[in-house]
């Protein structure tokens, strides 16, 4: 009997028609965040932004941090040589100038190159995969201020919605916080699958004297 196209079939996560999972990290979600509106939630009520050091001390618990040694110049952030799982996020140094950040992502055996096509504004941090976007404040008539829905980057709530995207990259105007890979494996959220292998590197055009402003790096979740 055929197999049903409708249903996943055993042996693999990826084989069903209409896979919700991405084999191609050009196809992820590429969003730029100022380092003071990104961050990481750490414990109930409490949040560290990408300009501090404790972002990255936190992100390595989902999966692994750098730090670029030089400009134009790729370090690897995580490297997976036998394995299973999904990539989630990827989060870029940043510089006081202009710069251009670069990921390298190795999926499988298959090197693919994403970068902005310009140059991306000083202090703002490349992020590949979902968003957790903010929820901005809004004052309807009568004067009152209330706490509006959730919204994305393409929301006209964003502060960023009318700024032009640079590069191809959508300059984000709002706050943002990295889900956690289980969260973003159970929501169906974006999330690149990889089947034996996954290596991960970084790079920016420009190096920063900063220490935090040179560190990066990326989450995923392993299947065993």
């Amino acid at each position: 009997m055929a197999n049903n196209p409708f249903v996943p079939q055993t042996g693999t996560s990826t084989s069903s028609g209409g896979s919700r999972w991405i084999t191609n990290p050009k196809h992820m979600p590429l969003t730029a965040f100022a380092s003071t509106d990104l961050n990481l939630k750490t414990a109930l009520g409490l949040v560290v932004l990408s300009n501090t050091a404790g972002f990255y001390t936190n992100l390595a618990f989902r999966g692994a941090t750098s730090s670029i040694t030089g400009a134009a110049t790729l370090v690897t952030v995580a490297n997976v040589t036998s394995g299973s799982g999904f990539l989630c996020n990827v989060v870029s140094p940043t510089h006081t100038a202009s710069f251009t950040p670069t990921f390298v992502i190795t999926i499988d055996g298959v090197a693919y190159t994403i970068a902005p096509s310009a140059t991306i504004a000083s202090g703002k941090r490349l992020v590949l995969g979902p968003i957790c976007y903010g929820i901005p404040t809004i004052t309807p008539l009568g004067g009152a201020s209330l706490v509006d829905h959730f919204h994305d980057g393409n929301s006209v709530a964003d502060a960023g919605f009318n700024a032009a995207m640079v590069g191809g990259v959508a300059m984000v105007g709002s706050t943002g916080s990295l889900y956690t890979p289980e969260a973003i494996i159970n929501f169906g959220l974006p999330a690149l699958r990889f089947e034996q292998s996954l290596k991960v590197e970084v790079m920016a055009s420009l190096y920063s004297a900063n220490a935090v402003d040179r560190q990066c790096g990326a989450t995923y979740r392993l299947d065993l």
